[in-house]
């Protein structure tokens, strides 16, 4: 059960009913912050916006740079101390 955060009436939370809602950066934060998304539902009662959470987006791009372990451990890269 969800308390609507303005007509304060309770609703219960489906899956059918729950939809993603993005907050996009304006102006030069564009260049420096990625988009935010949040998990939402609409109020049954009033129609109002009711934001439950914020969900984790991973950028593919970001995933790709990441070198991989047979990578980094090569023979030439090795350094050993005595």
């Amino acid at each position: 059960m969800r308390k609507c955060n303005v007509c304060g009436r309770r609703f219960r939370l489906f899956a059918k009913n729950r939809y993603e809602v993005v907050k996009a950066p304006v102006g030069f934060n564009c260049l420096t912050q990625g988009a935010v998304y949040y998990n939402a539902f609409d109020c049954p009662h009033c129609g109002c916006q009711n934001i439950v959470g914020v969900v984790e987006k991973v950028k593919v791009r970001d995933v790709e740079e990441q070198p991989q372990e047979s990578e980094v451990r090569n023979e030439k890269d090795t350094v050993v101390c005595y």
